[in-house]
C-alpha cells in the first residue's frame, strides 16, 4: 500500500435510534447495552464480569468472541458465578462480522451504550515470523480492524454512552523512541485517515527492513498501540462535534501488566485487577470532561510533550514503561554485576535519573528479550 492510499474501511450508514427511555438518563435508564470484544478470556473476560456486577439486572452485557464455542463456554462460566452475560460472535478482522454485529445491536436494541475495544494481538519474542509479517498483522488487528469496528458501532452509541479502547504503556514508550519528525506527526495528526497513513508507512518500513533507519524504533506492538492512543484522541475530538448526541466519552487505557496469554502469564495483576481502569472509563458519570485521553491506573497519562520526570519517577509508573514483572530497581538489581553497565552510577539531578531509568529499560530489554514479551502471537 502506498503512502496516502485509502484503505477500505466500511462505515455504518444508519445512525442508531435514541431510545426515549434512555434519553438524558445515562446508565440510570433501563437496560443499558454493552459490547466487549475479545472477551472469552483474559482481560476482556474480567471486564465482562465486572460490568455484569456493576450493571446488574438492569444492564445487558455482551461477551464478544471470535469463536462462538469459546464465547458460549465463557458465558456459561460467568453464569455459574450468578452473572448473566450474553454471547455474540465477532472477529474484528472480519468485515462481515462487524456489519452483522452493527445490524444486530441496531435492530435489537436501537443502539449501544458501552463499547469496549479489547480485542488485540501481539507476537512473542520467540515467534519465527519475519518482521515483514509481524508488523502488518499487528497493525491490521490492533489499529485498522479496531478502526473499522469503531466506524460501524460508534454511530450507534447513544447519548451518555462510553467507548473504551485498550492501549498500553508500550505505546507511550514507542512514542519516545520515534524520530523527531514522526513524533511531531503523531502529536499533530487530526484525522482517522492520517492515522491510517502513518500506520501504512510503518508497515512499509517493516517490509523494507528500515524501521530503525526511518525513525520507527523496533516494537510493532508498541507502535500499534501508539496508533490506538492517537486514534482515540481524534475520535474524542470528532464526537464532540456531533450535535445530535450528548455526553459521549471516548478514551483508551493501559490495563497494567496482567497475567494473560498476551503477557505469557508473567504479569503480577489478575484479570479482575486489569479490568479496573477500563470499567472505570466505561462507567464514567455524566458531566465528566475526560475525552480522547489515555489512562493508566484510572489517571490521565499525557506523554505527547517531552518525557515527564513525574511520569518516569512516579512510583506507580516506574515499571509500567517496560511492562515486565517487577519494578525497574528490583529487576535491575537482579541482573548480575557484569550486566549492570551503570553499576555505581550516582545521579546528581532528576534529569540524569530519568535518563538513567530509560536507559536501564532499554538495556534490560536488549539483554533479556525472552523475559520481556514485546511482540507475541496471542489473540484475545
Amino acid at each position: 500500500m502506498n503512502k496516502g492510499e485509502k484503505i477500505d474501511i466500511p462505515r455504518s450508514q444508519r445512525s442508531g435510534r435514541e431510545s426515549s427511555s434512555q434519553q438524558s438518563e445515562g446508565f440510570n435508564g433501563p437496560r443499558p447495552t454493552s459490547d466487549v470484544t475479545g472477551a472469552n478470556k483474559g482481560i476482556g473476560f474480567g471486564i465482562v464480569r465486572a460490568l455484569c456486577k456493576e450493571l446488574g439486572e438492569r444492564g445487558v452485557v455482551y461477551l464478544a468472541s471470535r469463536d462462538e464455542g469459546r464465547g458460549e463456554k465463557a458465558v456459561q462460566e460467568l453464569k455459574g458465578e450468578g452473572l448473566n452475560p450474553r454471547c455474540i460472535q465477532l472477529d474484528i478482522c472480519n468485515n462481515d462480522h462487524i456489519l452483522k454485529v452493527a445490524d444486530y445491536f441496531r435492530d435489537t436494541y436501537g443502539g449501544l451504550d458501552i463499547l469496549v475495544n479489547n480485542a488485540g494481538i501481539s507476537f512473542t519474542a520467540a515467534a519465527t515470523e519475519p518482521d515483514s509479517i509481524q508488523a502488518p498483522v499487528t497493525v491490521e488487528t490492533n489499529v485498522f480492524a479496531t478502526l473499522r469496528l469503531c466506524r460501524a458501532l460508534i454511530p450507534l452509541i447513544r447519548s451518555h454512552g462510553r467507548v473504551v479502547t485498550m492501549a498500553g504503556q508500550l505505546g507511550s514508550l514507542a512514542y519516545q523512541k520515534l524520530g523527531p519528525d514522526l513524533q511531531k506527526r503523531f502529536k499533530t495528526v487530526s484525522t482517522e485517515q492520517g492515522i491510517v497513513d502513518l500506520m501504512t508507512e510503518f508497515i512499509s518500513a517493516a517490509k523494507e527492513v528500515k524501521k530503525k533507519e526511518l525513525g520507527w524504533g523496533s516494537s510493532n506492538y508498541g507502535v500499534s498501540k501508539l496508533g490506538v492512543i492517537a486514534l482515540t484522541r481524534i475520535q474524542g475530538q470528532d464526537i464532540i462535534k456531533d450535535s445530535g448526541r450528548e455526553d459521549i466519552l471516548i478514551n483508551c487505557c493501559c490495563p497494567g501488566n496482567v497475567a494473560t496469554d498476551m503477557s505469557s502469564h508473567k504479569g503480577p495483576l489478575t484479570i479482575d485487577q486489569g479490568a479496573v481502569t477500563p470499567v472505570y472509563l466505561a462507567l464514567l458519570p455524566g458531566g465528566c470532561s475526560h475525552q480522547g485521553l489515555f489512562f493508566y491506573q484510572k489517571a490521565v497519562k499525557d506523554f505527547w510533550g517531552p518525557v515527564s520526570q513525574n511520569q518516569l519517577l512516579n512510583s506507580d509508573d516506574k515499571f509500567a514503561l517496560s511492562q515486565s514483572d517487577a519494578m525497574i530497581p528490583v529487576a535491575y538489581n537482579n541482573l548480575d554485576s557484569k550486566t549492570q553497565p551503570w553499576n555505581g552510577f550516582d545521579p546528581t539531578s532528576l534529569t540524569e535519573l530519568s535518563l538513567f531509568l530509560l536507559a536501564t529499560v532499554s538495556h534490560m530489554s536488549a539483554l533479556r528479550t525472552s523475559e520481556y514479551p514485546k511482540d507475541l502471537l496471542s489473540v484475545r
